[in-house]
């Protein structure tokens, strides 16, 4: 049982971190697609 207790903040610590991960990509993506809009496409 202490071992399922030493879990919980493990889990909790991975779940944030993958949001802010997946957060930041995000705002990533929508960086590079507003840049490229501004910038002429290549062909």
């Amino acid at each position: 049982q202490e071992n399922a207790l030493a879990w919980i903040p493990l889990i909790s610590y991975f779940s944030t971190s993958i949001q802010l991960l997946h957060l930041r990509l995000e705002f990533a993506v929508d960086k590079t697609e507003t840049k490229s809009e501004f910038m002429p496409q290549a062909p």
